[in-house]
C-alpha cells in the first residue's frame, strides 16, 4: 500500500467529523448569542469576537482534536514508507 492509498483510506471519516463539528459549533454560537448568519461566520473566522463559554470551547476543541486523533489512528496502520 502506498502513501496515497493510506491518505485516501483515512480521509473521509475525519473530514466528515470536522465538517459536522464546524456546523454544530456555528449553530451553537448562532443560537447562544442570537446572531445572524453573516455575523456568525465573522465570529467563526475571528473577525468579530463574542464571549465563549465552556460548551463552545469544548465544541471548538473537539472539532479540532477528535478528527485529528482519528486520522492519526487510521494513518498509523499504514505500512508504507514515508519519504
Amino acid at each position: 500500500m502506498d502513501v496515497q492509498d493510506c491518505v485516501n483510506a483515512a480521509y473521509p471519516i475525519p473530514a466528515a467529523l470536522f465538517f459536522l463539528g464546524c456546523i454544530a459549533t456555528s449553530f451553537y454560537i448562532k443560537r447562544k448569542h442570537q446572531l445572524g448568519v453573516g455575523k456568525t461566520f465573522k465570529v467563526l473566522f475571528g473577525i468579530e469576537r463574542v464571549r465563549h463559554d465552556k460548551v463552545s470551547t469544548l465544541l471548538m476543541l473537539g472539532t479540532l482534536f477528535v478528527p485529528m486523533a482519528l486520522w492519526l489512528y487510521l494513518g498509523k496502520n499504514c505500512s508504507a514508507p514515508v519519504l
